[in-house]
């Protein structure tokens, strides 16, 4: 499947991991907004948290790799990170992102964070993968 952007990836794997193909279908043809990919993945139905739980690092993972691997300009913002730790620094989403804001106390200790950063740990293992995979080519 051809995406124009990770929201839409991400939301096309929820729906196929929940076997809701009619979800699938709706979030395949919706390529103009990552909101309303969005919206379609939070109508996904059945929706087994625990299913999507086990895969959604990996789905993450494999999304954000991609998106970097197939921009060039893209990876090279990615690469100049160095190994710094990223994280999505938001206090509204405890999954994606950190849980905190980057204004907060423990902005700078990720063991405190009460969130598990799905984004940002995806963006680091990505960075480790390419840069693997870019040393290796001649």
């Amino acid at each position: 499947m051809r995406v124009e952007f990770g929201e839409q990836a991400i939301m096309a794997c929820k729906a196929a991991v929940m076997n809701d193909w009619e979800s699938y279908e709706k979030i395949s043809r919706s390529n103009t907004n990552p909101k309303a990919c969005k919206a379609l993945g939070r109508k996904v139905t059945p929706f087994v948290q625990e299913r999507w739980s086990d895969v959604v690092l990996e789905v993450a993972i494999e999304v954000v790799t991609q998106k970097f691997a197939s921009d060039h300009a893209l990876w090279e913002v990615l690469d100049k990170t160095d190994n710094c730790v990223l994280a999505e620094m938001t206090r509204y989403d405890r999954n994606w992102g950190t849980g905190i804001n980057k204004s907060h106390l423990d902005a700078n200790n990720p063991p405190a964070w009460p969130g598990t950063n799905i984004l940002g740990y995806s963006l680091m293992v990505a960075r480790q993968r390419l840069r693997a995979a870019y040393a290796e080519v001649p």
